[in-house]
């Protein structure tokens, strides 16, 4: 009896997982534009933004040679930047698409500590 029950239990993890997979399989991500004083921290979809209905809204980055920005502004035209001429921290800037997911951070000077750029799937184009 205890052997048939956990083969049943077994059975009833297996599909649950498989169901769980076939849930996420059109997933999409709809990030507004959130800016963390905090933690010095903004993240947001690009695309979310520019498809917004709120005209304040945006997050974008920018590289001209040898130095570029990335820059957030919420839905109440809180503002937040910064800049970078480091090589890695660049390459990231000119990963960016329509479509893709940026968080960024800073320090005290106003300085990009750390720069993410998701292109992937599950962000919603931009129309």
């Amino acid at each position: 009896m205890k052997r048939n029950r956990l083969g049943l239990c077994a059975l009833g993890f297996a599909g649950a997982l498989l169901s769980s997979t076939a849930a996420f399989a059109g997933w999409r991500s709809s990030q507004e534009v959130v800016i963390w004083d905090v933690l010095s921290f903004a993240n947001g979809d690009v695309s979310y933004a520019s498809n917004t209905a709120d005209t304040g809204q945006r997050i974008e980055c920018e590289s001209k040679g040898g130095s570029g920005y990335c820059l957030a502004e919420d839905q109440t035209g809180l503002t937040r930047q910064c800049s970078t001429s480091d090589s890695d921290l660049l390459a990231v800037i000119r990963s960016l698409k329509n479509d893709s997911y940026l968080s960024f951070s800073w320090d005290t000077n106003g300085h990009c500590t750390n720069i993410r750029v998701d292109n992937s799937s599950y962000t919603v184009p931009k129309k």
